[in-house]
């Protein structure tokens, strides 16, 4: 005999499985009217959305979520598609000025009440031949069931939510995409993979052309006859990469992120063909200009979009993918760089062009990607562009970063480089003064420098950009000059380099994530970057490459620790609306940084390495080794080594400095004296860009820790949030 007790509990068992049901078919029966009202601009939930601004009056988008149990950033991309089509609008917070509100317009009040009394004519055409009775009676008892529900629905979500065994793994791989895996930030892991890994083909474009044509410059100058103007298709790609960051900075945050990234891309791609065609090293320089525009955006927007994305907690384990692909660049392009310069033809091209025309299946198929993936909801900023500040912003750049180049061969107190220097001057006080007047509008607020993170954290992209490209600079000259490696492989033994970069920021983003604390990383990753240039300092000509690696490795490490970490910190304390120009400025000032540093270690290079090399061969004078070398007949024999002791006898002024192949071609006994003032020389650059990275050192133990944000920059704009609320947080000791 079964017990009353279990009867009773099995009798509720099985009218809870018919209402059940009947739920499961109401579901079936509303996602069919939804297909219906999706094709008329609206589906369910954006309806739902509209209908509780109704009930509930005005809301912050957090809030809103709350209401309708759904994540803020599936509300706040149906909250865009309302304010595009006026059914919702934004209102100032009565209670805070500094946030906003959304509201139901009149028009949303109407298209509900249209909505609603059409729905109402049908549901009453249903129940039309009910007994009255039972009219009330449904009405009550129903009224009754969705209150309840209502009631105990956070019950059923927590149950719901308690995956255990079988059954939880079949409710996660059922799970619909609106929830199934979302993260923090409001997108489930498949969509942000997908997108980054376009963001990855954009950068790979601007971080692979920049190695793989400075390994295959050389062939392409003496292809278009144009030796003595190479640089200046570096410094054209230079100058106008440098000047685009913040220009997409501030138009993304204008515009949205997706039309600016595709932008670039595609003015990327249109330079790369031009450059791949150029018939003069005139025309290659202004296409290179042209590539330039396209990969300012392509850096620093990918970092703004993932800002978008993900919590700032979450977000350095997504962040360090691209300092992998910057990894992967710098050894993979001097090799494909290497080995396009090597081939006479490719398909009927000259070997050279494909070093330009490689980028157009990566651009390719990264627009693709991008174009059908990359979707963030965006409220357009109603502000002017700052055409003046775009302007005194070349006028005070430009000239800094060609004195940078050009400073070397012109003279560092010449005519011309001291002119650079007064305009360029000119050019950063007026930028300054129109940005002051610009206010918000401003292509750089400068009401951001107010904040000491923002402030600090650009000071120390700009010292570690000098110290790393300053000091990375002779690495190269190193392996090539002193060991007589080739560019190709150059690039290949700077593998350690890349393992390290790429190893760092991995596990940086997992320690951030798990503990939500950021300062120690940058703190040991310039230690570990001033270490490894100090001992950098130490190499010789007779260095073992193996220790040279291990080094490189440590090298890498420190700045895997040290870049998306800063980057990290600027974006938590930006305002959402400002993620764009904010990220922006970090690339920006790191670029200025690494310019500035790579021009003033050359400088120093060429500037010591002749008294160096007369320094050494003044010690050869008395080594046995070299005096045999001398008066060897077999040394004497070969033109090189025989033209080279010729111009040794008439004072050394036959050593082309400019171009040091030659020194391969000497005996080991006679270019020993060459390698010890080259690698002599260049120890005092690595000494010095330690010692920039110990300044860096320094400054970073004053840089405020602020709480890291749980919240994408999408959620964070959604709700309104402003910087001041980020900067007042308390501070982590």
């Amino acid at each position: 005999m079964v017990p009353l007790g279990e009867v009773e509990v099995r009798d509720d068992l099985e009218v809870a499985d018919g209402i059940g049901m009947s739920i499961a078919r109401l579901h079936r029966l509303l996602a069919c009217v939804s297909s219906s009202g999706s094709k008329a601009g609206m589906d369910r939930p954006t309806f739902m959305l509209l209908a509780t601004l109704a009930e509930h009056g005005p809301r912050r988008s957090g809030a809103l979520a709350e209401l309708v149990h759904s994540d803020p950033s599936t509300v706040s991309r149906q909250v865009a598609q309302l304010v595009k089509t006026g059914l919702v609008e934004r209102q100032v917070d009565k209670q805070d000025g500094r946030a906003t509100v959304l509201a139901a317009t009149e028009q949303g009040l109407a298209l509900l009440a249209d909505m609603r009394g059409r729905r109402n004519a049908q549901i009453a055409q249903m129940i039309m031949h009910w007994p009255d009775d039972d009219r009330a009676r449904f009405n009550e008892l129903f009224e009754r069931f969705i209150t309840d529900y209502e009631r105990h629905l956070p019950v059923f979500i927590a149950a719901f939510a308690d995956k255990a065994g079988v059954g939880g793994e079949v409710m996660a791989q059922t799970a619909s995409p609106a929830t199934a895996g979302v993260g923090g930030g409001g997108f489930t892991q498949r969509q942000i993979m997908t997108v980054i890994s376009g963001l990855m083909l954009g950068m790979l474009l601007a971080a692979l052309d920049q190695t793989i044509v400075s390994s295959a410059m050389r062939t392409i100058a003496d292809q278009l006859h144009g030796q003595t103007l190479q640089a200046w298709a570096t410094t054209a790609y230079l100058i106008t990469s440098t000047i685009a960051t913040p220009l997409y900075g501030k138009l993304s945050d204008i515009y949205g992120r997706k039309p600016m990234y595709l932008a670039a891309i595609t003015i990327f791609l249109v330079g790369s063909v031009l450059s791949g065609i150029s018939t003069s090293m005139y025309e290659l320089a202004a296409f290179r200009a042209l590539q330039g525009v396209g990969a300012g955006g392509l850096m620093s927007l990918a970092f703004a979009i993932v800002g978008d994305m993900i919590p700032a907690r979450e977000r350095g384990k997504y962040q360090g993918y691209f300092l992998a692909v910057f990894g992967l660049s710098s050894v993979a392009g001097p090799v494909v760089g290497g080995f396009f310069a090597g081939l006479p033809t490719l398909l009927g091209v000259d070997g050279w062009r494909w070093v330009f025309l490689v980028n157009i299946p990566i651009g390719v198929i990264a627009l693709i990607v991008v174009s059908r993936v990359l979707n963030l909801p965006h409220n357009r900023v109603e502000q002017k562009v700052d055409y003046w500040g775009a302007l005194t912003l070349c006028l005070g750049v430009v000239p800094l970063l060609i004195v940078a180049e050009q400073g070397q061969e012109w003279g560092w107190g010449s005519a011309g480089s001291l002119a650079m220097f007064a305009i360029g001057a000119i050019g950063i006080v007026s930028f300054i003064f129109v940005e002051l007047r610009m206010g918000d509008a401003a292509l750089l607020p400068m009401r951001l420098f107010r904040n000491s993170v923002f402030s600090l954290a650009n000071v120390l992209n700009f010292i570690v950009g000098m110290g790393m490209f300053g000091g990375l600079a002779a690495l190269p000259l190193y392996l090539q000059i002193v060991k007589g490696e080739t560019p190709t492989n150059a690039g290949l033994l700077t593998l350690p380099l890349m393992v390290g970069i790429t190893a760092s920021s991995l596990s940086s983003g997992q320690v951030i994530a798990r503990t939500g604390r950021y300062k120690v990383l940058p703190i040991i990753g310039t230690a570990a970057m001033a270490t490894a240039l100090f001992l950098f300092s130490g190499l010789s000509a007779d260095s073992n490459l193996g220790y040279a690696g291990l080094v490189m490795a440590l090298m890498g490490v420190g700045l895997g620790l040290c870049m998306q970490t800063l980057v990290l910190a600027i974006q938590n304390v930006a305002k959402p609306q400002d993620m764009g120009v904010a990220t922006a400025s970090a690339t920006f000032f790191r670029g200025i940084g690494g310019t500035a540093g790579t021009a003033i270690s050359l400088s120093i290079l060429f500037g010591v390495v002749g008294e160096r090399i007369t320094n050494a061969f003044s010690a050869a004078r008395t080594d046995p080794a070299f005096i045999a070398a001398t008066q060897d007949p077999k040394v004497l024999a070969n033109p090189a080594n025989a033209g080279f002791l010729k111009g040794l006898a008439s004072g050394g002024g036959n050593i082309d400095l400019e171009n040091t192949s030659f020194i391969q071609q000497l005996d080991g006994r006679l270019a020993r004296p060459l390698l010890e003032g080259f690698a002599s020389a260049m120890d005092t650059v690595f000494l010095v860009g330690g010692i920039t990275t110990v300044v860096a050192f320094a400054l970073v133990w004053f840089l405020r820790e602020v709480p890291l944000s749980t919240k994408s920059g999408l959620q964070r704009a959604a709700e309104g949030e402003q910087a001041e609320e980020r900067a007042l947080m308390p501070v982590l000791d």
